[in-house]
Formats: C-alpha cells, sequence, structure tokens
C-alpha cells in the first residue's frame, strides 16, 4: 500500500482549518505540507506505473549533452518548467542511459532539484552507453 491516508488527513484539516476561520498563515503552511505530500504520492505511484518507451531512439551522444545542459539550467534556476521538459524527454534519455538514468527518473517524480542535479552528474561522468 501506498498508505495516501496522511494526505487525506491533512486535506480534511485544512478543509475543517478554513471552514473554522482559522487565520490565512497557519492555512497557507498546511497546504504547503499538502502539496508535498501530494506531489511524493503522485511521483510514488507514477513510479510504479510501466513505462512506454517500446521503440523510442536513443539521443546522439551531442544531443543527449544538450538536452542534459538545458535540463541542467531549468533545475538550477528551480524553474518548475524542469518537470515538463523532463517528461518530454525522459523516454528518450532511458533508451540513451539504460537503467543508470532511474535515480534521475526518482528525483524529478519527486521536485527534488538539488539531487536531480546530482544524479545527471552522475550520468555525465558515466558516459553514454545504455
Amino acid at each position: 500500500s501506498l498508505a495516501p491516508m496522511p494526505v487525506r488527513d491533512r486535506a480534511a484539516s485544512v478543509e475543517s482549518a478554513i471552514a473554522a476561520g482559522t487565520a490565512l498563515e497557519p492555512c497557507a503552511r498546511e497546504v504547503e505540507a499538502l502539496d508535498d505530500e501530494t506531489r511524493a504520492l503522485a511521483g510514488t505511484l507514477r513510479a510504479c506505473l510501466p513505462r512506454p518507451d517500446g521503440d523510442v531512439s536513443p539521443f546522439p551522444p551531442r544531443e543527449a549533452d544538450a538536452v542534459l545542459a538545458r535540463l541542467e539550467g531549468l533545475l538550477q534556476a528551480s524553474d518548475f518548467g524542469a518537470a515538463t521538459m523532463y517528461r518530454d524527454v525522459a523516454a528518450r534519455l532511458r533508451a540513451t542511459f539504460g537503467d543508470r538514468v532511474h535515480d534521475l527518473d526518482l528525483r524529478m517524480d519527486a521536485y527534488d532539484f538539488p539531487e536531480a542535479l546530482a544524479a545527471i552528474a552522475t550520468l555525465r561522468s558515466a558516459g553514454i552507453t545504455a
């Protein structure tokens, strides 16, 4: 079980606080925490889905390097567009790097940008052979 109970419980707590007229700041903190928990749960669920990578072609080495550089730039800027970009290129990165891209998949699913940057550095140091 993925135990979504904390998400359900926090959502009910926020809903009750809003209905009771609780001050904005405590509610906003709870909503932020709920957002983090929901994203983590979604990442966990996404990781359970089968990957539809089938006949995806790998990136040529220079293109893979350029894609990783663009992704690094977005991650360094804490730009949430990094997640969208990653979804668009993830299958081809998997075809390029094989199972070594798994750590990057996990970090991007969790919106853990600092660790995603570290995962990219690891990919770069290992080279582009799948």
